[in-house]
């Protein structure tokens, strides 16, 4: 594996997700103040390192495995974190990472027989969505953990969160892994043929 820039960017996203679900799960609540911050920092390097790799030249067959691969941990993470807290349901998190092991099992197993399987725009719309959703839950725990937030205050924001708003907005995750899994399938399909 050549470790270039984008790759480390890359990595460090997946090296960021155990700290992320260790400080989310800690109780401690400076650890889940903070756990938004270095979320952000993990998703920022999902910009740069396509950013980087397009404008330096650096596009490798291992960048293009590895960039989707750490986004799927990464929100994986987030996502089995939020069902332990109950949050969201466990059977739509199972859902969602069924989809990221299928479509990662899809791209080990194609570069054998030579067809490129490429990231939808959908796909690509549904870690942005992903991302977006996570950063809205861990913004309102940041807010909820911070000792001069009023009580009223932390009920309110808690609310936000343990509410139909979160069930369905992951409900909407959820359905958009399984069409975009099944997209995966069919381009995968249509290339054997």
């Amino acid at each position: 594996m050549k470790l270039s820039l984008p790759n480390l960017f890359s990595l460090s996203r997946i090296v960021l997700s155990p700290v992320i679900m260790f400080f989310l799960l800690s109780g401690n609540s400076f650890l889940i103040q903070i756990t938004f911050f270095v979320f952000i920092a993990a998703a920022l390097t999902d910009y740069f390192d396509g950013w980087y790799a397009r404008k330096y030249l650096e596009v490798t067959s291992t960048g293009k495995f590895l960039d989707p691969l750490a986004d799927k941990v990464l929100t994986s993470s987030a996502f089995i974190s939020f069902a332990f807290i109950k949050i969201v349901p466990f059977w739509m998190v199972i859902i969602v990472i069924a989809r990221d092991v299928w479509t990662t099992l899809i791209r080990i197993y194609v570069p054998r027989d030579k067809h490129k399987i490429k990231t939808s725009v959908y796909a690509k719309g549904k870690t942005f969505f992903q991302m977006t959703f996570i950063a809205y839950i861990l913004i309102l725990l940041s807010f909820i953990n911070t000792s001069c937030m009023e009580h009223s205050t932390k009920e309110m924001l808690s609310n936000m969160i343990y509410s139909d708003l979160s069930y369905w907005l992951m409900f909407l995750i959820t359905a958009m892994s399984i069409v975009t899994g099944m997209e995966y399938f069919f381009q995968r399909k249509k290339k054997k043929s």
